[in-house]
């Protein structure tokens, strides 16, 4: 089950993945792009609507994005860098 209703695609992504809420949220999220090591390389917080993030620069690999709420809820995502 999900907590956030969203959708990250296209995973897999040679340019960059556009996050997609399919909720009326009206709270602020914390995006995290950890490389496979588990170093953070991408973080941005957003208030609301939908975002994208640019995966050009990237090295192709497997990649985790962490998306949190305000309460500390966290999903999680294993993406592709092709």
């Amino acid at each position: 089950m999900s907590i956030l209703d969203m959708a990250v695609k296209p995973n897999p992504s040679v340019k960059g993945l556009n996050i997609k809420f399919n909720d009326n949220r009206k709270e602020a999220l914390d995006i995290v792009l950890l490389n496979i090591d588990g170093r953070k390389i991408y973080q941005v917080e957003l208030d609301t609507g939908n975002s994208s993030i640019d995966l050009l620069n990237l090295p192709q690999s497997i990649y985790i994005l962490q998306v949190y709420d305000k309460h500390g809820n966290l999903q999680t995502y294993k993406l592709i860098k092709s």
